[in-house]
């Protein structure tokens, strides 16, 4: 297995109490052993729809992860869109996929609203 890393920029809600909710945007790196760059980047990203899933909305209503960076352990960037447009077929999927979780042609970003959190919460019951 191999080691890849992947870096994330976070934009979120803080709260010290009081009903008063402030953003903030927080750095993070991730570490996660495969034995594929696909499989790196399906870790990557499940890592990045929990964080959105369980970080504190911002005064936008929404977490946003963006994952910047995606690096193998001789630090060599991987080409995350390269990467899925190789393993997945050509087609309306891939465009959509692409254009809603790309939307800035480059950078994979997950995001999640207070709606989708109290969704999760209403199924959980």
């Amino acid at each position: 297995m191999q080691e890849y890393t992947a870096k994330y920029e976070i934009k979120h809600g803080v709260s010290h109490g009081f009903g008063l909710l402030y953003d903030s945007e927080t750095k993070e790196e991730k570490t996660f052993k495969a034995e594929t760059v696909l499989e790196a980047l399906s870790h990557a990203d499940e890592y990045s729809a929990s964080v959105a899933d369980n970080w504190l909305c911002g005064n936008d209503g929404k977490v946003v992860v963006k994952m910047t960076g995606l690096v193998d352990k001789n630090g060599s960037c991987i080409d995350v869109l390269a990467i899925l447009k190789m393993a997945v077929p050509a087609g309306r999927a891939l465009d959509d996929f692409v254009r809603d979780r790309f939307p800035d042609g480059q950078t994979l970003t997950t995001v999640r609203s207070v709606a989708d959190h109290i969704l999760d919460e209403i199924l959980k019951q």
